[in-house]
């Protein structure tokens, strides 16, 4: 994002449930939380905008797109699966797919019981998968790497 923020106004919100967002019990649907996105650039004076949507955004952004195609003039979305749009296996659970987590953070409560107050070990560990997969390096060179990194 700082290298675009030179050439573009670069907004990075905190979608609804993230972050330092509101946590309200209801709204986590795509096309509302595509209205909260939609509603803020309007509270901003923004008549248009390019929309880039990363992961699980991706398909919000989409959603965004779709209810506002005259808002949105370019939309971006990248490691994320749309639903309707992704072939069904996208959708389903296989211990070797590398979107379980979906379905992992998709069991009430659970998540957040094993994830609290440990969420930069667990988030570390996500990596350290994603790049034994991906570097093809020794699991061991990794974890040092891993235990170096500091908090």
């Amino acid at each position: 994002m700082p290298a675009l923020a030179p050439h573009f106004t670069v907004i990075a919100p905190d979608l609804r449930g993230l972050g330092e967002s509101d946590k309200p019990e209801t709204g986590y649907d795509n096309r509302t939380i595509a209205n909260d996105i939609y509603q803020l650039i309007q509270q901003l004076g923004l008549s248009s905008f390019c929309l880039v949507g990363h992961d699980i955004a991706a398909a919000i952004a989409y959603a965004c797109a779709a209810t506002y195609p005259n808002a949105v003039q370019q939309l971006v979305v990248l490691d994320g699966t749309i639903p309707g749009l992704m072939p069904e296996q996208a959708f389903q659970f296989s211990p070797n797919q590398p979107t379980w987590q979906f379905i992992f953070h998709a069991v009430p409560d659970l998540p957040e019981q094993l994830v609290e107050g440990r969420s930069v070990c667990i988030y570390r560990g996500f990596s350290l998968i994603k790049l034994t997969r991906k570097t093809r390096l020794p699991q061991m060179t990794l974890m040092n790497m891993y235990i170096n990194i500091p908090n």
